[in-house]
């Protein structure tokens, strides 16, 4: 038992094979392997499956498995992320589970095995051998040697000089040596530059595809054109190849320059899913919008499609994570809507020159070509970085609208398959509202549909926490207490399923355990109040009401919670402490001192000793405030309940006063010092005045954002919008602004 757990220890420490593109079996095997030893590897080939015993186990033991689950699959699921290159990454970036990634690459890179294992050898070692010298000049960057070789050798410009059967053009091009590729296409005819691997018959322009090297590709391209055309590893033109690659620009160009015949529907149909998938969304839209087969249904692409979308909530606004001034840019930029015939090899969309007609937007578009122009002009990479953004937000709701649209003109009754609500699910669980918005719009009875499990997507907005999907419920009505009454194959209600704890990707996001669980409690309370009475109290088929359900879920978080409120206060109380004391000797420590015949202070009718008094007094009232709320956090009972509003006021209360206190603090020490030394050693005041101004604008830097998020979760307008915008569901679309 011990070598096996030695075994493992060094398995995990080793250095992970890297898949860069080339090899794809030989990694998959060497990966296998190590997941086979690690016991990962039925996770990884059949996911996160339910033991037979899943219906005899207790809610707690049912917890506990599913959280041991989740551990193994983000270990697997981290090996697999080692395990690819920086190229090859962006294609599995937004997968979350282990198995999602490596099917992924599988659909990728999977080799036709007959192929690989039975074509013969074209090439003898001795025959690409004897080029060794051109190829070890091409891979190294010396044109000077590959030239000489090259002129004593007019054959090797052709030649196969690689074990995978490359020429040196090919060579030149997985190394990205723009030069050499320029000077090897020089010397060859245009028929030359289409010669194909022996191994993977990709051409050399295939190999700039996968590497992303777009200039490579213009030299190709532009000798032979007919390159575009020519397929490659998987059947592939390069331009497909380029998709899987995810790079942009490279996309742009090819995709522009490819013959449309090259581009049959099983390309497109792939060629739309990569584009997808790479958050290229004009090449994607511009597909769609140019078959109208594309993507009509759940057969032609219309599935994958929508679930592509639906994973990615940064695909749209909702997702994005803009500061607040970020967030004023990206509403007064305008963006134009994007049609099919729309030039975009340049990369930035502009349809045409027609765009708002009233007042407001023509004035807010004026602002934007002025703002966006001058940021342009002065490479201004925040302003550049938001268009970005509401550029990609704009082109993948069209995108989404449009399949939406060709499903609803073809059949929709496609809406109620399983794949469609696959899609819906996957777009709650990631809070992609725009995604729900859109297809409730279009096609309202989904939101009655449920799945296996007699859940419903609201159901779902509930037990992964994303409040902006659950807010929608506002929107229905009284129907929204038939949602929170119906119960899932578990004997759940609404209430039941809010009582089990959040999943850890979204209590994360929450900074520390206190706030979570007043999170969990703002939850439990809100769809509390949606439900009629008599369900509040409802068993499930284990025989729990909610609030049963939520203590026993919450036992753990409650412990923690209280463990961080109570090192918080300590430690806090301790530094309010010192300035209690501190502020109350000052008050007696006058500067200056007494008068001795009188015993009145020295200084006491200058207006500086007055201020002095004034910031020492407020600053023993507010510590002395704040040490009093810290007590109450250490002597609190600690019940659930604590957390929602008790437990956080003190402790807002209390870090207010601690950071005013430190604030007038510093104003009496600076007074002080002008007292004593007057006018005489002006620097002196300055300097010392600087350093309290740094120390309070540090504290305030260091304690802002904490103190923000429980002022705002305590006191502010809360997560949920329980009057909903108008046009949240069923409303006219605004594609720019």
């Amino acid at each position: 038992m011990a070598n096996t757990s030695d075994s493992s220890l060094g398995v995990q420490h080793q250095c992970i094979p890297v898949f860069d593109g080339k090899n794809y079996d030989y990694w998959c095997v060497k990966m296998k392997t190590i997941f086979l030893l690690l016991g990962l590897w039925e996770l990884v080939e059949k996911g996160c499956v339910e033991p037979d015993s899943w219906p005899t186990l207790t809610e707690a033991q049912q917890t506990q498995f599913k959280q041991q689950q989740q551990q193994k699959d983000a270990s697997a699921l981290s090996k697999i992320q080692q395990g690819v290159s920086d190229s090859i990454f962006p294609t599995i970036m937004r997968r979350t589970r282990a198995k999602d990634a490596w099917d992924r690459l599988q659909q990728m890179f999977q080799e036709n095995r007959q192929m690989f294992q039975e074509e013969p050898d074209e090439t003898g070692d001795e025959e690409w051998i004897q080029y060794l010298p051109l190829y070890n000049a091409v891979d190294s960057g010396d044109w000077k040697a590959a030239e000489a070789f090259l002129k004593s050798n007019p054959e090797a410009l052709t030649a196969i000089i690689s074990g995978d059967g490359d020429t040196a053009l090919h060579v030149a091009a997985l190394r990205e040596n723009v030069e050499i590729v320029q000077k090897l296409v020089n010397m060859m005819n245009p028929e030359h530059l289409a010669v194909q691997q022996t191994r993977f018959h990709n051409t050399a322009l295939h190999d700039a595809c996968s590497r992303g090297t777009i200039e490579i590709a213009k030299i190709l391209v532009d000798v032979n054109p007919g390159l575009l055309s020519i397929t490659g590893r998987r059947a592939c033109i390069p331009v497909v190849e380029a998709s899987f690659n995810g790079n942009k620009d490279m996309m742009h160009y090819l995709y522009c320059k490819t013959p449309e015949e090259a581009l049959y529907s099983y390309r497109r149909k792939l060629l739309l899913y990569n584009c997808i998938n790479a958050e290229i969304y004009d090449i994607a839209l511009d597909l769609v919008e140019r078959d109208e087969m594309l993507a009509n249904s759940v057969g032609t692409g219309a599935a994958s499609a929508l679930l592509e979308l639906a994973r990615n909530p940064s695909a749209f606004k909702s997702g994005s994570q803009l500061k607040f001034w970020q967030r004023w840019i990206y509403s007064i930029i305008w963006v134009q809507p994007l049609h099919a015939l729309t030039n975009i090899a340049g990369g930035d969309i502009q349809s045409s020159p027609e765009g708002p007609t009233d007042g407001g937007k023509m004035i807010t578009r004026v602002l934007n070509q002025l703002l966006f122009g001058i940021s342009s002009k002065l490479l201004v990479p925040a302003i550049r970085y938001v268009y970005d953004e509401k550029l990609k937000h704009v082109q993948a709701y069209q995108l989404l609208v449009c399949i939406c649209e060709r499903i609803l003109g073809n059949d929709p009754s496609q809406f109620e398959t399983n794949e469609v609500y696959k899609a819906m699910v996957e777009a709650t669980e990631n809070g992609n509202v725009e995604f729900i918005n859109e297809i409730v719009k279009i096609y309202p009875n989904i939101i009655w549909k449920s799945d296996h499990d007699g859940r419903r997507i609201f159901n779902y907005a509930v037990l992964h926490r994303q409040e902006k999907i659950f807010s929608l419920l506002y929107k229905m009505g009284k129907n929204k207490n038939i949602f929170a009454k119906r119960v899932d194959n578990d004997g759940n209600n609404m209430l039941h399923q809010v009582a089990l704890l959040a999943p850890s990707s979204q209590l994360d996001r929450i900074p520390c355990a206190a706030l979570q669980m007043q999170r969990e409690l703002q939850w439990f309370t809100e769809v509390e109040n949606i439900l009629q009475p008599e369900y509040r109290k409802k068993v499930n088929k284990e025989n729990k009401t909610p609030r049963d359900l939520f203590i026993e879920q919450h036992k753990k978080l409650v412990e923690e919670g209280e463990k961080w409120m109570k090192e918080t206060a300590r430690s806090c109380s301790v530094v309010v402490s010192l300035i209690v004391t501190i502020m109350f000797a000052a008050a007696f420590t006058v500067p200056g001192g007494y008068n001795n015949d009188s015993g009145i202070p020295i200084f006491l009718h200058y207006n500086s000793f007055t201020f002095f008094i004034i910031a020492d007094a407020l600053s023993f009232f507010s510590s002395s405030m704040s040490l009093l709320m810290f007590l109450g956090i250490l002597t609190s009972r600690y019940r659930e309940e604590d957390f929602l509003w008790s437990l956080p006021g003190k402790l807002i209360f209390g870090l207010y006063g601690l950071l005013f206190s430190i604030a007038t603090m510093m104003i009496t020490f600076s007074t002080t010092l002008f007292i004593v030394i007057g006018k005489q050693q002006t620097w002196v005041i300055i300097l010392f005045t600087l350093g309290c101004g740094i120390t309070v604008i540090l504290f305030i830097r260091l304690e802002s954002h904490l103190i923000n998020q429980i002022l705002f979760t305590t006191y502010g307008s809360g997560i949920f919008q329980r009057r909903p915008k108008k046009q949240s569901i069923w409303g006219r679309r605004n594609y720019g602004i």
